[in-house]
C-alpha cells in the first residue's frame, strides 16, 4: 500500500510540475505560436514566418513559404488539402 500512494504522489508531483513550468513559461511569453495560415484581408495566407517553428534562432538560412492564397470560406462540397513535405 505504501508503494503505491509513493508512486500517486510522485506522479501527482510530477504533473505538477509540468503544469507549473508550462505557466510559468506561457506568462513570461517564452515562445511564439506560428500557425500555417493567417487572415489578410478576407483571404488566409500562408504564414511566411511559419518555418521559423522548426529551426532555432541561430540557423542562418530558414526556408521561407511561397505565398498562397486560399478563400476564407470553403465553398460548398469542396475539399481542401494542404500538404507540407
Amino acid at each position: 500500500m505504501k508503494k503505491v500512494i509513493f508512486i500517486l504522489i510522485t506522479f501527482v508531483f510530477f504533473i505538477t510540475a509540468l503544469l507549473v513550468a508550462e505557466g510559468a513559461l506561457r506568462l513570461a511569453g517564452y515562445g511564439t505560436a506560428y500557425s500555417l495560415f493567417i487572415k489578410k484581408h478576407g483571404r488566409l495566407h500562408t504564414n511566411p514566418r511559419y518555418a521559423e517553428k522548426f529551426s532555432s534562432n541561430s540557423d542562418i538560412n530558414i526556408p521561407e513559404l511561397i505565398d498562397q492564397t486560399v478563400d476564407l470560406h470553403k465553398k460548398k462540397n469542396t475539399v481542401r488539402i494542404v500538404a507540407l513535405g
